[in-house]
């Protein structure tokens, strides 16, 4: 894997207009993901055998909270293994909020990315490549 898009799975418990625009930001960010529209026991099952980089999970609510100014909790599982594919899914789930709001004018829109990391440390890319070669 290059560092670009990262298999990422999509939960989407929202289906509603907020979390359309949000997907199709998150699906044009550059570089940063390969979308897969998933459920959450295929995506944690997949994450933990290695087929994912990430999980982001909208809430149920995502689109009535922002309507009514309220922040909103967007959890993301990341298997931190290489931290070069994580930072390219910390940079970009930010930025796709901000386009929500362009893309509606919709002011005062707050969210927060909660973070839940697989393993507790983190590896960078050529430490990945070279363990994955020694296997």
């Amino acid at each position: 894997m290059t560092g670009a898009r990262a298999p990422t799975a999509l939960i989407d418990h929202d289906q509603g207009v907020y979390a359309q625009i949000f997907t199709e930001n998150l699906k044009s960010a550059h570089h940063a993901f390969t979308l897969k529209s998933m459920d959450e026991t295929s995506a944690m099952n997949a994450i933990r055998h290695g087929n994912l980089v990430a999980i982001i999970m909208i809430p149920p609510g995502f689109t009535d909270a922002l309507s009514h100014g309220q922040t909103i909790k967007i959890k993301v599982i990341v298997d931190n293994i290489d931290t070069d594919m994580t930072d390219d899914i910390q940079r970009a789930i930010p930025s796709a909020i901000i386009c929500v709001r362009q893309a509606d004018s919709v002011a005062g829109i707050q969210s927060q990315v909660e973070e839940a990391d697989l393993i507790d440390h983190d590896t960078d890319f050529i430490p990945t490549l070279w363990s994955a070669g020694s296997s």
